[in-house]
């Protein structure tokens, strides 16, 4: 049986919501790829100026690239950090 859409985003809210407590607790968020266990991603605070939020990418150890936001959830999937943390293959570390 399929989700209701007030179902996918009831569960789309609860989860941001757990990924801004983890924030706000740590001041940092980490998860890595089930499908490329070698893919990590993590979210801290940016210190370019204008940028608040980054999420850098890492293959093994070594940083491969990052991504600047302006917020940490809200807004456009372009300006929210926290969207990439919630494909269902990343695991929140």
């Amino acid at each position: 049986m399929s989700l209701s859409f007030k179902e996918h985003v009831d569960r789309y809210h609860t989860r941001m919501e757990e990924l801004r407590g983890i924030v706000d607790r740590n001041g940092t968020l980490k998860a890595q790829s089930d499908r490329y266990p070698h893919y990590r991603i993590v979210l801290t605070r940016s210190t370019s100026p204008g940028v608040v939020w980054q999420v850098t990418s890492f293959d093994g150890r070594e940083p491969t690239g990052h991504r600047d936001y302006d917020r940490l959830d809200g807004g456009s999937p372009m300006q929210n950090a926290l969207a990439e943390f919630m494909s269902a293959d990343m695991r929140i570390l």
